[in-house]
């Protein structure tokens, strides 16, 4: 009889919780993960974007046309000249934060990268309030979005 005892089972009370099946945790991990790659993704953006709307070179774009799509367009096709004579087409695409709002025809001052001017523009001047409403308050949604619904796969928030 003693030895039947020793086999038994011990039960432990979980308070009502019980052990999460696999596919969740795995699910929840795949979550976390995906939140902490997007988050110091976005603040690794923002702040290259930052740094080169302070350290860019400043040059001045004509506006040649602003994506209509949406009710707030923030796209904008630019062409601007480089110091060695040579044409920049390209596409900005904080213009939602530009101050003042520009439209077509005219100019607006830009910050380059040198080193790629087709690739990385950026509006020089910004409503510091919309950009930092855009910029902050958009990674700081999408982190704590995404790190509840891994919170809430694996089973820690109901």
């Amino acid at each position: 009889m003693t030895r039947h005892r020793d086999r038994q089972r011990v039960r432990l009370d979980l308070g009502g919780w019980a052990p999460l099946p696999i596919w969740r945790k795995t699910l929840a991990g795949i979550l976390g993960l995906v939140w902490l790659v997007l988050t110091v993704g976005l603040v690794i953006y923002h702040f290259q974007e930052s740094s080169l709307r302070t350290r860019g070179e400043p040059a001045t774009a004509e506006v040649l046309d602003i994506d209509q799509r949406g009710r707030n367009p923030d796209h904008a096709d630019i062409r601007f000249v480089l110091p060695d004579g040579r044409e920049v087409l390209t596409v900005v695409s904080d213009l939602q934060t530009a101050d003042p709002y520009p439209k077509v025809g005219e100019q607006l001052d830009i910050r380059y990268d040198p080193a790629s001017p087709r690739d990385d523009v950026v509006v020089a001047h910004v409503n510091r309030g919309l950009y930092w409403l855009d910029r902050v308050v958009w990674t700081l949604v999408l982190s704590a979005l995404f790190g509840a619904l891994a919170l809430g796969v694996a089973g820690v928030v109901h």
